[in-house]
């Protein structure tokens, strides 16, 4: 059975987050418990947009940014915190999973 470009596509991305969120934790990721929040009144008003990295775009490179911040590699920026899709004013697993679903078209 063929698949369509958009099923393949779907497949690709969702492999690939399962494979970033499967490398973190055995890197030891931190839940969001752990992590320092910063309170929403520093970062300014939550964007929501997902662009962690502030090209105009969301990618992968933005799952990424949320992971390293999540790991602990990264102190998140006020900008990171604008960016938070889901807008609580912490960056956790649960955004990384957010931008990876979109970008997978769910």
């Amino acid at each position: 059975m063929r698949m369509n470009s958009r099923s393949r596509r779907l497949l690709q991305v969702t492999t690939l987050g399962l494979v970033t969120v499967g490398v973190a934790f055995a890197m030891g990721l931190r839940t969001s418990e752990s992590v320092r929040t910063i309170a929403s009144i520093e970062a300014g008003t939550a964007l929501g947009d997902g662009d962690f990295d502030g090209n105009g775009v969301m990618d992968i490179a933005d799952a990424i940014r949320a992971l390293e911040i999540v790991h602990g590699y990264a102190t998140p920026t006020p900008n990171d915190l604008r960016a938070d899709p889901n807008g609580d004013g912490i960056v956790t697993i649960d955004d990384a999973l957010h931008i990876l679903q979109t970008l997978a078209g769910r």
